[in-house]
């Protein structure tokens, strides 16, 4: 015995099955639509997009996060650099005029404190090519610009390609 919905006169083919057969374009309807109606995989096809979408944020979030990192990290060297550069007082000054009221900083001291900061190996390590872009030495200023490659994990997913990051800081002797 036949478990079917289509009575078997609908399976037959012809003129002589009458008004109740179904032709063969309503047989292929019938698959079609149970074609529509099966969603078995889908959530397959689902899941494999909302992990590939889910990677995606992942790497940019990393990304993003190593560039803060790295721009966090060039500030306090550079801020680092420009306090060591601060303490390069002409002391020639001191002796011969007295301290008065500020504290005149030595251009070439100054220049010299700022590449021995950086050239020490724990400053080294943090950042890949390092440099000093530029240095303006007052008479009581000195302001620092350092700049630095900053190398991503995952630069591929990331559509601006990021050359060099630069961080610039300003430290000002003051006698009190």
């Amino acid at each position: 015995m036949r478990s079917s919905r289509v009575p078997d006169r609908a399976l037959q083919s012809g003129p002589e099955c009458g008004k109740d057969s179904m032709s063969h374009a309503g047989r292929f309807s019938v698959r079609k639509s149970k074609l529509i109606r099966d969603d078995s995989g889908s959530v397959l096809i689902l899941g494999i997009g909302l992990s590939v979408l889910a990677l995606a944020v992942v790497t940019v979030v990393i990304n993003v996060a190593t560039l803060w990192l790295a721009r966090s990290t060039l500030n306090s060297l550079a801020d680092g650099a420009a306090l060591y550069a601060a303490q390069a007082v002409d002391t020639t000054l001191i002796y011969t005029d007295g301290l008065g009221t500020e504290l005149t900083i030595d251009s070439a001291k100054a220049k010299n404190h700022i590449h021995e900061y950086l050239g020490l190996s724990a400053v080294k390590q943090q950042l890949s090519d390092l440099r000093v872009d530029h240095v303006q030495v007052e008479s009581n200023a000195v302001q620092v610009t350092l700049s630095a490659r900053a190398h991503l994990p995952f630069g591929y997913f990331l559509p601006v390609q990021v050359e060099r990051i630069a961080a610039t800081a300003r430290s000002i002797n003051k006698v009190r």
